[in-house]
């Protein structure tokens, strides 16, 4: 459903006017027969307000388009939030942006920045995905989606600078959220985070310099001449510098190992000078 239309020759979005203004916009163009034109197809509607209190716009019988395919509620809820969320953060934002070839479920700017944020609730392969992002880039735009399935060949750990995307999934109460590698932030909190730059793209991950890891030492026997030798391995996960947790997992140090840290590497030799090399846990 639109968020925005023209009335009287000036663009409204319903999202932006209070309640009261709402009603009295609405009493007024239903009392002085005022025409409401839907930004999107240039067809008459009628302002309406969702059993959620979203205020909208809708097509007059006959007015809809062939082509035109309504949006569910919870998309229309979606962009509602973004809105909202965009003017909090001082930026500039426009519902249903159409530029060129392309068209935006929110569009919000700053002096230069121009951010594309596309709601995808229905599946979307990432062939489409690409195509539609390379028209965002073309145009000197930021796209960034949220996606309910993400697309084939896409994963959410790996992080990718062309395609900002994220995960937004319902709660229990019916809110609204994204999940956030192991955290769920409600999606206006969110956006208040990508326009601050408290969540930004990073070739790397950087662990906290303090952390806190197992070492598990232990002897074994070697099966063709039966010599004892000292072996370890580190368990645990590292802390990053933004409270993400990373497995100790050797694929992420395959150039050098975390095992052979100088740090861990220093704890040896202390438990082996003090002769405590046996099976310990530090």
């Amino acid at each position: 459903m639109p968020l925005k239309a023209i009335i009287e020759n000036t663009e409204i979005i319903s999202t932006f006017l209070t309640k009261n203004d709402w009603l009295d916009l609405m009493n007024r163009v239903k009392s002085e027969n005022i025409d409401v034109i839907i930004s999107q197809t240039s067809k008459k509607g009628y302002l309406r307000t969702s059993k959620t209190g979203i205020q909208h716009f809708v097509h007059k019988k006959g007015e809809k388009p062939e082509y035109w395919k309504p949006e569910s509620p919870e998309h229309l809820f979606i962009k509602n939030e973004i809105l909202l969320a965009c003017k909090d953060a001082n930026w500039s934002a426009s519902p249903e942006f159409s530029e060129n070839d392309w068209e935006a479920d929110v569009l919000t700017t700053k002096n230069h920045k121009r951010i594309a944020f596309e709601v995808q609730l229905s599946y979307q392969t990432l062939d489409k995905t690409i195509e539609r992002q390379d028209k965002f880039i073309r145009d000197k735009v930021r796209g960034c989606w949220f996606f309910k399935r993400i697309p084939k060949g896409l994963n959410q750990l790996d992080a990718n600078n062309n395609i900002p995307f994220f995960k937004v999934t319902t709660n229990i109460e019916k809110k609204i959220e994204v999940e956030f590698y192991d955290k769920k932030i409600p999606i206006s909190k969110f956006i208040n985070y990508l326009l601050e730059g408290k969540i930004k793209y990073s070739d790397t991950i950087t662990p906290s310099v303090k952390q806190k890891v197992k070492l598990k030492i232990f002897k074994l026997k070697c099966s063709s001449c039966g010599t004892i030798w000292n072996n370890y391995i580190v368990e645990g996960e590292l802390n990053t510098n933004c409270n993400l947790k990373i497995p100790l997992d050797e694929s992420f140090f395959v150039k050098k190992k975390f095992k052979h840290h100088p740090d861990i590497l220093a704890k040896l030799k202390e438990l082996e000078k003090d002769n405590k090399f046996i099976e310990v846990s530090s």
